[in-house]
């Protein structure tokens, strides 16, 4: 499963994450870069309503910072179409609209979708160091086992105990759910 198309996490990056602020704790900011410039950022104030996606600028160079981010994530990525595809197959059976288009995503939506996505790939990148991480990628948690020793030294020292972890992970996973570490390389 891929939760963002590869030419988006090579070229759209998220600095200065704010989180669990707002009503419900529900509120989320980054600043959003495109080819490593400061673009804009989000704000979704977690109280309801659109989020805000905002240049940092106003003047013509901001401005055309910003639409070259637009035309690349509508245009070029066609991010509300893998948007409308990513809900319309979400195997968790919430019972959720299953008819999604392309136009139901406006840019500042899609821009969220892409910020916590992000979000959620930056915090596995981090623990898979020394953890097995897995769960359903739509449902923006998982479970982890972690280790006192980084995956790579285990790898190396304890690789058939590692294998049969991973093995016993695999068995039990439930439908949608997958292992999300990239580093596992020579177990399986």
């Amino acid at each position: 499963m891929q939760l963002l198309p590869k030419a988006v996490t090579q070229r759209v990056t998220i600095k200065n994450v704010k989180e669990n602020f707002g009503h419900d704790l529900c509120g989320f900011f980054c600043d959003i870069y495109l080819d490593n410039k400061k673009v804009a950022y989000l704000n979704n104030d977690g109280w309801g309503g659109c989020p805000d996606v905002r240049p940092y600028g106003y003047d013509a160079k901001d401005k055309a910072k910003m639409k070259e981010l637009e035309d690349f994530l509508m245009i070029e990525a066609k991010m509300a179409q893998f948007q409308a595809e990513d809900y319309n197959n979400d195997t968790r059976g919430l019972g959720l609209k299953t008819d999604w288009k392309e136009s139901d995503f406006r840019f500042d939506s899609v821009v969220e979708f892409i910020c916590e996505r992000l979000n959620f790939l930056k915090s596995i990148n981090r623990q898979q160091k020394k953890a097995i991480l897995f769960g359903n990628p739509r449902g923006g948690s998982y479970k982890l086992i972690s280790y006192k020793y980084a995956i790579e030294d285990l790898k190396k020292t304890h690789s058939g105990i590692l294998k049969a972890k991973v093995l016993e992970i695999q068995n039990k996973l439930e439908k949608g759910e997958c292992i999300f570490n990239t580093n596992l390389e020579g177990i399986l």
